[in-house]
């Protein structure tokens, strides 16, 4: 078994050594105390000394680590530094500067799932200055809006030209986490918490049982991925009479969602092989306790005009709205996509969801989530300036994803572009995530949410998200209300009219021109 394995940033590459010689260091500890109680003080020194001394020699004969093999267990110093300094900087660095949320959003959201106010006193600790800060152009006589922004919130359309359009519970939803990559009962926990309230994503690993206890108040969202789980043949293709029956025999899944790409993984998912178990390779038709990693692009399709195709026949054979899930890299390409929609309009996504490159994901590699795909601040704004540009922005809820813990990110994505604000890791924290980076590692998480499912209980983590997302209407449509706007549509991609957004670039057409003539170059 490898000795190296990565948490976040960070690789602990003697780890197992680590783990030894303190397992040994404390063995030693217990057999030093009864032996001195019993006034045997030869024996207190000599059985530590012994047992430590082996594993001294153990260290200078073993040939896997160099650095152990020269200076012994003292090695151990070094590694226990890598190891527990970056659970230092967690806890005891700048709040606001923690990576990849800040210190102060998941306060603020593990504050309100447990029924507290999250008000603070004195004066915001917060850095103003700090880019992303978003800062309300205030008006002093307005009227009270906020029960006509929050109802606002609460009903947005989505579908104008489906059979079937329909009301979408909220502004604000869950965005789509797979299961196994999330455990069942973390996916029932977020099935309770949303029904009623917000729209729900299964991720790529298809349609489970847990996803359907919100009852018929729940609306889901069944996502299309490129390892086409829950909806493939036996030769791992996708199959139209598959996806047909799941959807048309569960009325909760009101959308269909076909996923190109995310922010923080553009090559397929990934399922560590320690979470395919019988069940979950039965239902994605895989072999169980092998490594599942999706193809990184579609097979069903190929190119921006297959995709026309296949959103149409989609949408035609199961009487759903359809939208298209995708991290903005290439300006020209989101450009030829926005072209082509206009050119066939029966091919139009319903919605689009931009997922930003700082977005999260339950595995995938590093280099992949660091340098990855546009942020969100500027996805969301190209891809709202090049709907324009082609007349569809009228025809296309635009969803925008990555970052948004709070009230305040909301109003930012709004203010950007986003019709809708979609998230993950705001509800993996609702649910009792504490960001230990251990998603990917076998039995490693220590709140049940990635593994180790059966501590949390679905029904009591269900209140706390709902807890959650009626403070995110509720305290969004307050900080909205102070612009004075009736209708939270009214800020929608209106960039600083109502607030303004430190540190982020306001992008216009003529500068994404600009870029795209670049690329074409």
């Amino acid at each position: 078994m490898s000795d190296q394995h990565s948490t976040g940033p960070y690789v602990d590459r003697n780890w197992n050594m680590l783990k030894i010689h303190t397992m040994l260091a404390f063995v030693s500890a217990l057999s030093f105390l009864p032996l001195v109680f019993l006034d045997h003080w030869k024996f207190a020194l000599i059985v530590p000394v012994a047992i430590l001394g082996a594993f001294e020699v153990y260290c200078r004969a073993q040939r896997t680590h160099a650095i152990y093999r020269l200076y012994g267990q003292a090695a151990t110093t070094r590694e226990l530094s890598e190891w527990s300094s970056e659970k230092f900087r967690d806890y005891f660095a700048d709040p606001e500067s923690r990576r990849p949320t800040s210190r102060y959003a998941q306060w603020w959201i593990q504050n309100i799932t447990h029924g507290k106010k999250a008000m603070g006193g004195h004066g915001s600790r917060a850095d103003r200055d700090k880019a992303g800060s978003v800062l309300v152009r205030t008006k002093n006589l307005r009227t009270n809006s906020e029960p006509a922004i929050l109802a606002s919130m609460r009903n947005v359309r989505i579908g104008s030209q489906g059979d079937q359009p329909f009301l979408v519970t909220g502004a604000f939803r869950q965005s789509g986490m797979a299961t196994p990559s999330i455990t069942r009962e973390a996916t029932e926990a977020m099935a309770r918490g949303t029904a009623g309230l917000c729209l729900m994503g299964t991720g790529e690993g298809g349609l489970w049982p847990q996803h359907l206890v919100g009852g018929p108040d729940a609306q889901i969202e069944f996502q299309v991925g490129t390892g086409y789980f829950g909806c493939r043949d036996r030769d791992g293709g996708f199959d139209m009479a598959t996806l047909c029956n799941v959807i048309l025999s569960n009325p909760s899944v009101v959308a269909v969602q076909v996923k190109l790409s995310q922010g923080a993984k553009q090559d397929g998912g990934k399922a560590p092989g320690w979470k395919i178990d019988a069940d979950v390779a039965e239902r994605r038709g895989i072999e169980p306790w092998k490594d599942c990693f999706s193809p990184p692009t579609h097979s069903a399709f190929a190119g921006v005009t297959g995709l026309v195709g296949f959103i149409s026949r989609i949408r035609q054979k199961t009487s759903r709205v359809v939208g298209v899930k995708l991290a903005v890299g290439s300006f020209l390409e989101f450009d030829e996509m926005c072209r082509t929609w206009a050119t066939y309009p029966h091919g139009i996504p319903d919605y689009l969801q931009i997922d930003g490159g700082e977005g999260g994901t339950g595995a995938a590699y590093e280099e992949m989530m660091k340098c990855g795909g546009m942020p969100a601040s500027v996805a969301i704004q190209v891809a709202d300036l090049l709907l324009r540009k082609h007349g569809l922005r009228e025809r296309v809820v635009l969803v925008g994803s990555a970052g948004g813990y709070t009230p305040e990110d909301l109003v930012r994505m709004y203010a950007l572009g986003a019709d809708i604000v979609a998230t993950g890791r705001a509800f993996k924290y609702a649910t009792g995530c504490i960001a230990a980076g251990k998603c990917h590692i076998a039995g490693e998480c220590p709140t049940g949410i990635a593994s180790n499912g059966d501590v949390i209980d679905p029904v009591e983590r269900g209140k706390w998200i709902r807890a959650y997302v009626e403070a995110m209407y509720d305290r969004t449509a307050h900080l909205l209300s102070l612009t004075g706007i009736s209708d939270y549509r009214e800020i929608v991609g209106t960039r600083r009219k109502h607030v303004e957004i430190v540190g982020v670039p306001i992008w216009t057409i003529d500068q994404v021109e600009a870029i795209i003539a670049l690329e074409r170059a």
